[in-house]
């Protein structure tokens, strides 16, 4: 796309290469899962083990090994062991910022969908 035909396109941010595209896209598809924005977002508070993930959420502990391993392949979480277990917490604390502005846009979203069904239904 040319400058021209997109206004939001920036000098000072070039479009990733094709390689790169595939990382972000990788890891896009690596949060759009419930149950892995949930354990994400229980890492908030730091590092933590398999089955206390498991447990605090209510997911099996399979589940949410399964879960870690593909945020960890994205490099979203990383992985230390100790004896038998396994700790994860979060590598790129940017993701925590993603998930801000996302769940803000999807708040306001939301809010502005209740409105406007608010008004049809007034108008109705």
């Amino acid at each position: 796309m040319s400058q021209q035909s997109n206004p939001r396109h920036h000098d000072d941010h070039p479009e990733p290469s094709p390689a790169m595209m595939e990382l972000i896209a990788a890891r896009f598809r690596a949060l759009g899962e419930v149950n892995r924005l949930r354990i994400v977002n229980h890492l908030r508070g730091g590092e933590c083990a398999v089955g206390v993930i498991a447990e605090a959420l209510n997911i099996g502990q399979a589940s949410v090994s399964k879960h870690l391993e593909r945020l960890r392949s994205v490099g979203i979480v990383q992985r230390r062991r100790n004896a038998q277990t396994h700790y994860f917490s979060v590598r790129d604390q940017s993701v925590f910022d993603l998930c801000t502005v996302v769940c803000d846009a999807a708040q306001k979203a939301a809010e502005e969908d209740h409105l406007a069904l608010q008004n049809s239904s007034i108008h109705a």
